[in-house]
């Protein structure tokens, strides 16, 4: 009778501690990797390529410096960081001294060989934009944040991301069973200016429909 009692006791644990921790499927903030929701923050936490665009002329990616660059024709400079794209004016032509290496949206690296290569790469990235599947980039994340994660009907995980690399790769590398919420609140930055506090993924897409570019 003892024996029985303690594995009734045991057997109430478990479900407790099941309940206390499984992610609720039910409520709006719960998502998967076909959510819409996945789809926009995937977006959001691209590599945000705009900083270099005098450099490289498209947001989907980064040109990792020092670079040579002929301006115009007839100025060779090394561009060593963010700071000497001040010598490059709107409008300048730009020659890269080849081969360069580029951080990708996705946030792998790349060598680039020649300016056809160069090129292709401008093309995608414009087609991509075109789709609509571009980096949305007036929206910054406030990290750390936390995600809870659960496969199937197994326990839940905690996630602590840091980065928008590490949220994007997080979201790119979901498992077709795999359920996951944010845990609000947690701050953004819009148009690097304004902080606003964010308690749900519905007022997340707002802003991020607000200023999809």
């Amino acid at each position: 009778m003892r024996t029985k009692l303690i594995y009734i006791l045991l057997g109430m644990a478990v479900m407790a501690c099941q309940d206390d921790i499984d992610v609720d499927t039910s409520n709006g903030d719960t998502n998967n990797k076909e959510s819409v929701f996945t789809s926009k923050a995937e977006r959001n936490t691209m590599l945000k390529g705009q900083v270099d665009d005098l450099l490289d002329s498209m947001p989907c990616s980064m040109v990792n410096l020092p670079v040579d660059v002929t301006i115009n024709n007839d100025n060779l400079v090394t561009i060593s960081t963010l700071a000497d794209l001040e010598v490059i004016l709107p409008g300048d032509i730009i020659k890269f001294t080849f081969p360069i290496t580029v951080t990708n949206y996705n946030y792998e690296t790349v060598t680039i060989s020649n300016q056809g290569e160069f090129i292709k790469l401008q093309e995608e990235c414009s087609t991509r934009i075109d789709n609509g599947e571009g980096p949305i980039t007036c929206v910054d994340i406030e990290y750390p944040i936390y995600i809870f994660s659960a496969l199937g009907d197994n326990a839940q995980t905690s996630h602590n991301l840091e980065s928008d690399e590490e949220f994007y790769l997080y979201l790119t590398n979901l498992s077709e069973n795999e359920n996951y919420s944010i845990n609000y609140p947690i701050n953004i930055s819009v148009n690097n200016s304004t902080t606003v506090t964010i308690e749900n993924d519905a007022s997340f897409t707002e802003y991020l429909d607000g200023c999809d570019n």
